[in-house]
């Protein structure tokens, strides 16, 4: 089956969307860069990946089936490292 998947990045957090058939709101996955999270780039061959883990989800993100994947590998390095503090995310902004 086809699950729109979405990258949510901002400062110190990245977030998975999926969403289902028929619904309207998305499932939301937070990986919030604070202790308990995990987050692993490994590259094989040219195919970079980027696992994230934290307490009972994970996923693992495939940049090279991305659209734009310098991009989305620069969005996900800036939230991992940014010392900024942590935005408010709304999830009312996510409905369109």
């Amino acid at each position: 089956m086809i699950r729109p998947t979405y990258l949510r990045t901002a400062p110190g957090i990245i977030q998975v969307l999926v969403y289902r058939l028929l619904t309207d709101k998305p499932s939301i996955r937070s990986y919030p860069m604070e202790p308990g999270t995990l987050a692993v780039f490994t590259r094989i061959r040219k195919r970079l990946t980027l696992a994230l883990a934290r307490d009972e989800n994970t996923d693992v993100l495939s940049f090279w089936r991305m659209r734009q994947p310098r991009e989305r590998v620069e969005q996900a390095w800036r939230a991992l490292l940014s010392t900024a503090p942590m935005p408010p995310l709304s999830r009312a902004e996510l409905l369109g």
